[in-house]
């Protein structure tokens, strides 16, 4: 059984506390069928430059039986989770530019301890995209709970 330790005790340092996000991610890169058992490492941490200076680092990039990209990106904490949305848009464009991969060709993983700084711009990207996108929940114990991807109509107050 993994286990982690989420919550940042007060007398961590950031040194400490990015520790812990950097054990999750190299766990989870030397384990990838935890994830999905067809992926295969290509690289954490892996840099993206960009000629106008939109640069990153992907947490985990890996590859599919397909040969598609798998963009994982880990977030550990609500203040680094509101980031998350925009830097997977920015991987995911800066991938399709330096690879001249098409949209079916790239796949979006995000695995957070904390959702709700991200879960409404998550399920706008879910319901409203043709991005090939997941999300996870990992618990205190470890687990990886997905989150629903279904496609749902919204309902408004005029329904009832």
């Amino acid at each position: 059984i993994l286990i982690f330790f989420y919550h940042k005790p007060y007398n961590m340092s950031n040194r400490q506390y990015n520790n812990i996000e950097d054990t999750i991610r190299n766990w989870l890169a030397q384990n990838l069928s935890f994830i999905a058992p067809e992926l295969s490492l290509i690289r954490t941490e892996f840099p993206l430059p960009d000629h106008i200076g939109s640069k990153g680092f992907i947490d985990i990039l890996a590859k599919d039986v397909f040969n598609n990209f798998v963009i994982i990106e880990v977030k550990r904490a609500n203040n680094s989770a509101r980031d998350t949305i925009t830097g997977i848009l920015k991987y995911h464009a800066l991938i399709k530019q330096k690879y001249k991969a098409k949209d079916g060709e790239i796949r979006i993983i995000i695995i957070s301890t904390h959702w709700s700084e991200i879960i409404r711009a998550f399920s706008e990207l879910v319901n409203n995209t043709t991005y090939a996108i997941k999300g996870y929940k990992i618990n205190r114990s470890g687990l990886i709970y997905p989150l629903f991807h279904r496609r749902t109509t919204s309902f408004t107050s005029q329904h009832f």
